[in-house]
């Protein structure tokens, strides 16, 4: 396994959480 491969599956849901909290964040401004 690759390091990104290993950053993948074990960060995987670090874009995901930027993008919810963005989203939200950017509603109530």
């Amino acid at each position: 396994m690759t390091t990104l491969m290993f950053w993948l599956k074990t960060y995987w849901y670090v874009p995901l959480v930027v993008l919810v909290g963005g989203f939200f964040f950017w509603q109530q401004t």
